[in-house]
């Protein structure tokens, strides 16, 4: 009997150390009111208890659902940090009840995920730790155990229809991709034709940016040097082959990308050199291609505040 009535207490206990602050807040995530498709607002609040909690956009996690695939497939921050940073924490109660950041869901998903986000998938978004420790936790009441995890309510992207290039003798891509605050990115290109053969004199310093990011928009590009052509350097563009390069940012566009996050990068062509003088009938013109992402991590937490909110 005293054994049974050991085990009851002892049960209490630890159901009494397990109650989670979970009650107390929970996360929401809506879209932004500023009209971009991928720009949400990430927002946690409390009913009025006192509590702390960590607001760090980058502890969001999504699930995606992909049509033809079993299981969903899974986006997160590229620099999700595996503890909490004292300097996320904001203590929440009855006078201040809700926190918030805007975040830019392209920063999570890509490739595969992307495409499935803008096509109108289901999202399951969940907020924290997979496994809660004293350095893992988004909530933490005075009693209770601390929260790791918080799950929100599924939603669903309103469908993206891509931007599509437009039609014209040659196409200028640049390819998306990854960088870090402290290197900056290289910018590879390819210039294509989708139609008949097409000859062009293609240089890296033909190239031009418009970069729209955190820091506004600025158009930039390598320095340009005007030369005389020379024949053996022009090139026929035709399906699968065409003209490569590499354009070092930091040259191209210095500073441009020295903070976090999700920028849009136009690539432009001016193709400024004919053939006449070899008999080559080379094409010219001003050429645009489709913006493409570039995610940048890593520098200092670069808050995102929120009109009307606390932002730590």
């Amino acid at each position: 009997m005293t054994s049974r009535l050991s085990a009851l207490i002892l049960a209490s206990m630890i159901a009494g150390l397990a109650a989670p602050a979970a009650g107390q807040v929970h996360a929401e995530l809506r879209p932004d009111s500023v009209g971009a498709p991928y720009r949400y607002v990430l927002e946690l609040v409390t009913d009025g208890d006192a509590v702390d909690v960590v607001l760090d956009r980058r502890l969001l996690s999504l699930r995606v659902e992909v049509e033809g695939r079993r299981r969903p497939l899974t986006c997160r921050h590229p620099a999700a940090p595996r503890r909490v940073s004292t300097e996320r924490v904001v203590h929440l109660d009855s006078s201040s009840s809700r926190v918030a950041e805007w975040l830019d869901l392209r920063m999570y998903c890509a490739g595969a995920a992307l495409d499935a986000l803008r096509a109108g998938g289901n999202v399951e978004a969940r907020y924290g730790f997979s496994r809660g420790s004293r350095q893992r936790w988004v909530a933490k009441a005075a009693e209770g155990r601390p929260v790791a995890r918080l799950d929100l309510p599924e939603f669903a992207l309103t469908p993206v229809t891509p931007v599509e290039p437009a039609e014209a003798p040659v196409r200028v891509v640049l390819a998306s991709s990854t960088a870090t605050v402290d290197r900056a990115p290289t910018f590879r290109l390819s210039l294509r034709s989708d139609g008949p053969t097409r000859i062009v004199y293609a240089r890296d310093d033909l190239y031009g940016f418009h970069v729209k990011g955190p820091l506004g928009e600025v158009d930039c590009g390598p320095d340009r040097v005007e030369i005389s052509p020379i024949v053996d350097f022009y090139q026929r563009l035709r399906g699968r082959r065409g003209s490569s390069a590499r354009v070092d940012s930091a040259q191209a566009c210095p500073e441009a990308f020295s903070v976090a996050g999700v920028y849009e990068v136009t690539p432009t062509i001016d193709l400024i050199y004919g053939g006449e003088r070899y008999d080559l009938d080379a094409v010219t013109g001003h050429f645009e291609g489709v913006p493409a992402l570039l995610r940048v991590v890593g520098g200092p937490y670069v808050t995102h505040p929120v009109e009307g909110h606390e932002t730590p």
